[in-house]
């Protein structure tokens, strides 16, 4: 993520700088949060985001003001703004010629609002280290107030496919992540994703909380689900209830005398988080 202008694109108030994430076209299966700066005295702001496949053309996302931060979510990186729409005058042009404001300073934050073992959107850090400065997050808990936890854990590769799942009786209690294991198949090549990675699990009867942290790349990545669960055979299911309604599945496997948890996010190939029960 860098900053690609100071000055609004035309027929538009920019209350923050125009913000150009990366890699240019990258889409996610669920929605990410931003967190954009605002300048002072920024007024209604309105998140805009360049639409799939453009950088000039925008339209206008939900979002809230957050203290001095607009928050909102995305399906894909490209380009984007906290502002305002210039009234348009009968010649079809903006009405004010001297919109281009300068944003704040500050670089802004994306958040990822599902990147769970789960359904895996295996976030590759999209930051750019040459960010205007650090992250920043909304500090709003939009699901759940459980902590990811202070356990780093770093991707490690495995060229083979997942061992097979063996389902299992999930216990009920807080799960720590301690382990992430990129499986790519007999032969593979891949190298490990980037980023230290910091996740917690709770489990309390058919609830089930997640709270993810992802570092790297010069940003701060944070995510947080609350969903019901039920294990089948050797899939975990869950329907989510925030962020966003939907049902995932993946298959599992418990382990250690049941203190042990893994969770593949592929088929044969892909993701396996491994968390031990606190």
């Amino acid at each position: 993520m860098s900053v690609a202008s100071q000055t609004a694109p035309a027929g538009y108030e920019a209350f923050t700088d125009v913000y150009a994430f990366a890699p240019e076209a990258l889409t996610f299966a669920l929605p990410v949060r931003v967190s954009l700066d605002l300048c002072s005295g920024a007024a209604n702001p309105q998140l805009f985001w360049s639409m799939a496949g453009s950088t000039t053309t925008f339209e206008e996302l939900q979002s809230m003001v957050v203290g001095d931060t607009l928050v909102g979510s995305v399906t894909h990186f490209s380009r984007g703004f906290g502002g305002r729409a210039l009234p348009v005058n009968k010649d079809g042009g903006a009405s004010d010629d001297d919109a281009a404001a300068v944003g704040s300073d500050d670089a802004a934050a994306v958040t990822n609002d599902d990147a769970a073992a789960v359904v895996n959107p295996d976030a590759a850090i999209a930051g750019d280290p040459d960010a205007a400065s650090g992250p920043s997050d909304s500090g709003v808990a939009e699901c759940t107030a459980l902590d990811p936890g202070n356990t780093p854990v770093t991707e490690t590769v495995v060229h083979a496919d997942f061992p097979n799942p063996m389902g299992g009786v999930i216990a009920d209690g807080t799960w720590v992540m301690v382990e992430r294991v990129r499986y790519d198949g007999p032969g593979g090549a891949m190298s490990p994703g980037q980023g230290t990675f910091f996740q917690s699990l709770r489990f309390t009867g058919t609830a089930y909380e997640q709270s993810f942290r992802l570092e790297g790349g010069g940003m701060t990545y944070f995510g947080e689900l609350t969903a019901n669960h039920v294990e089948n055979g050797t899939t975990f299911v869950i329907d989510v209830l925030c962020p966003m309604v939907r049902t995932a599945m993946s298959p599992y496997t418990v382990t250690n005398n049941g203190r042990r948890f893994i969770q593949y996010a592929g088929a044969t190939t892909g993701i396996a988080s491994v968390y031990d029960l606190q």
